[in-house]
């Protein structure tokens, strides 16, 4: 995959030109991200002054593919006059770096090279700070300075709709994992067990962690529980279990964090939930010592508001203000500012008190999706910090899945996010590690990550009287999910393959051919032949009695012989 960054230039009153591009940038390469956009009127172009942005993607393309499909983008949405002088400026996507070439846009520039222009180089720089610059050998936030533009010439574009996509958020260690700074979107979990009971709470760490849970969250709540955190890390390790732990504290962290040190220091990361803290000027106090023993530790931060537990005072504050202005707000608006101003004050006294950035995530948690989805489209406008995202409670079985899915996939999709958790309630008697399957559903059905090979089936109809092909599939599931532990550590890339179990011949064959294996099983009243598709190609026609066991040996052939040792 080539790292390539883009400029995309519009004029002012075309936005929607670059609206809709960056839409359907957002659609073709999951993960781009997006600068601030920029007016500016000291182009030395005759004409409408116009917008930039710069745009950073991940692509297999080549030079000449991407620039064929560039050219194809610009075609689609651009909106062109025909007294126009500048055409092109209608909407213009460039390459500015694609990998380790420097490139530039094939107008005729009045100056030398586009890159000494303030209206690239600053949103650039956004998003490109540390990247160096092939033929200066300088990072471009060097280049920015040593260059004395005039970044008066330029006015953040405030009200632009791309200002609520996310830009390029700041890296935090937790543990051996990295969150936020364009890595992949992390999954963590919650057990809910009693912390204080070591064997039970090490047993469902261990699971979740093996399900697939890159961050374990724990409750910290008394002294039982703290004195049993250094234990619990203890064990995992002993079990190769290195998954970091994050502690859930809430009224009561700065004590216990100051009667068991080493508690503090087993955990990677700790959660503070502003509104239950403390109230006034102790609640500031507690704040601080929470924060003071992270910054001892050199441990991750949390910051999670709660809509539940949002901090009176502050709204308080907040609806007098607004009580006094000439057009108030409604209540649920001056609750939405309280809870995005709760979290980014809360950070603004962190980093204060001496927690460095690039140690505090930020969660603004509500039930609601559509609630979610906008007070995160706010934050990701806002700041640079990494965001944890997920719904306060999702509730149970498919209502859960459903609203996790309907909020989160809006927000990754508009490339906000950085880490996730699925709230879901667990049915009685059903396993913690759900929450887990279901994150890296979302990830690897929306492209942007690969956990386990996909099984694509189709849903039946009349055709399909037998339920051989949903056995067969449910078969080949559960046959996948059981070799994955074996071939994560022998194939790589498998987890990327895709497997097709279709019921008849309507798209049986089609479906087949767009899998990488994929086998198409006889309908009523066809003739009982499976044929089998390897990479678009037919290898073999399966017959008797035998085709599920022949299919699954085919499978693991192809897993064999297809991915490297």
């Amino acid at each position: 995959m080539t790292t390539v960054f883009l400029d995309i230039g519009s004029n002012i009153d075309r936005t929607e030109n670059i609206q809709s591009c960056v839409d359907q940038l957002l659609i073709d390469f999951p993960g781009v991200i997006f600068s601030t956009a920029y007016e500016s009127e000291a182009y030395g172009f005759e004409g409408d002054p116009f917008i930039n942005l710069s745009a950073r993607i991940q692509t297999d393309l080549s030079y000449q593919d991407l620039k064929t499909y560039l050219k194809n983008l610009e075609d689609r949405h651009a909106r062109k006059r025909d007294n126009e002088k500048f055409i092109a400026r209608t909407l213009d996507v460039d390459i500015l770096l694609f990998g380790d070439l420097i490139l530039q846009p094939e107008i005729d520039l009045p100056r030398a090279e586009i890159l000494k222009f303030p209206f690239v180089l600053f949103p650039l720089s956004e998003i490109a700070a540390d990247i160096i610059h092939p033929q200066q050998q300088k990072s471009i936030a060097e280049i920015v300075k040593i260059s004395k533009l005039d970044e008066n010439t330029l006015t953040k574009v405030k009200d632009f709709p791309i200002l609520n996509m996310s830009k390029n958020t700041v890296k935090v260690q937790v543990g051996n994992i990295t969150v936020g700074g364009g890595e992949p979107v992390v999954v963590q979990s919650m057990t809910n067990t009693d912390t204080a009971d070591v064997v039970r709470t090490v047993q469902q760490v261990a699971e979740l962690a093996k399900a697939g849970s890159e961050l374990v969250r724990i409750t910290v709540n008394t002294l039982e529980a703290a004195e049993a955190v250094p234990e619990i890390r203890q064990r995992l390790d002993k079990m190769g279990c290195d998954v970091p732990l994050v502690g859930d504290f809430h009224f009561n962290g700065h004590k216990l964090l100051s009667a068991v040190p080493e508690c503090a220091k087993a955990l990677a990361k700790y959660r503070i939930n502003p509104g239950n803290v403390g109230k006034g000027k102790r609640g500031d106090e507690q704040f601080a010592q929470m924060i003071e023993f992270a910054i001892k530790y050199d441990k991750a931060v949390r910051i999670g508001v709660n809509w539940g537990s949002l901090d009176q005072k502050l709204l308080a504050s907040m609806l007098d203000e607004n009580h006094k202005l000439e057009s108030p707000k409604e209540l649920a608006e001056v609750q939405h500012d309280a809870l995005i101003e709760s979290a980014l004050g809360s950070a603004a006294k962190a980093e204060k008190l001496g927690l460095p950035r690039n140690k505090i995530i930020i969660s603004c948690k509500l039930s609601g999706v559509q609630d979610l989805i906008k007070a995160y489209q706010d934050l990701a406008g806002m700041c640079d910090y990494p965001l944890h995202l997920g719904l306060t409670e999702a509730g149970m079985g498919s209502k859960g899945i459903v609203s996790s899915t309907a909020a989160l996939a809006v927000l990754l999709q508009q490339g906000i996010g950085d880490t996730i958790r699925i709230s879901l309630t667990p049915e009685p008697g059903a396993p913690r590690t759900k929450e887990v399957i279901v994150a890296q559903q979302i990830l690897q059905s929306m492209g942007f990550r690969s956990f386990t090979p996909q099984v694509v089936a189709c849903p039946g109809c009349g055709r399909t009287s037998s339920d051989y092909f949903q056995r067969l599939a449910q078969d080949i599931e559960i046959y996948l999910g059981e070799q994955m532990p074996v071939w994560k550590g022998k194939f790589a890339g498998v987890e990327s393959m895709s497997v097709a179990v279709m019921g008849c011949v309507v798209n049986g064959p089609g479906e087949s051919k767009q899998a990488n294996i994929g086998i198409s099983l006889p309908g009523s009243g066809e003739k009982p032949v499976a044929p089998v598709y390897e990479d678009g190609e037919k290898t073999v026609t399966l017959k008797g009695d035998n085709i599920a066991s022949e299919f699954q040996q085919i499978v693991e052939a192809y897993v064999e012989s297809h991915f490297a040792s």
